[in-house]
């Protein structure tokens, strides 16, 4: 899957640890020299075990590293990657909080 991040191309790549080692102890990556997000598509493999709809929980995951890894390339794209901006917590939190404050601003009529 591609995306346009502030007129870069970013590939979205659904794959593993043994295919792509740069996601080795994450669950997510982006390169910006790259234009590239790697996702561990088994993130949830470890979580059957919860009780939870492994399924749903994995699909949500999977969006969230998803945004969080976008963060990273347009904070990136940005020309900030060495700020504040770029520090997980502030990414993470972005990540978290965005589809809801799309949700509020699709509501208020401002996009």
């Amino acid at each position: 899957m591609n995306v346009n991040v502030l007129g870069e191309k970013y590939t979205i790549i659904m794959s593993t640890e043994e295919k792509h080692p740069e996601l080795k102890g994450f669950d997510g990556f982006c390169s910006s020299n790259e234009k590239k997000i790697w996702v561990d598509k088994e993130v949830y493999k470890k979580c059957e075990e919860t009780g939870i709809d492994v399924e749903k929980a994995r699909e949500l995951r999977i969006k969230h590293i998803k945004r969080h890894e976008l963060i990273h390339a347009f904070v990136n794209e940005s020309g900030l990657a060495n700020s504040d901006l770029n520090d997980e917590w502030i990414v993470d939190w972005l990540a978290r909080q965005t589809p809801k404050m799309l949700k509020t601003f699709q509501e208020a009529d401002c996009i």
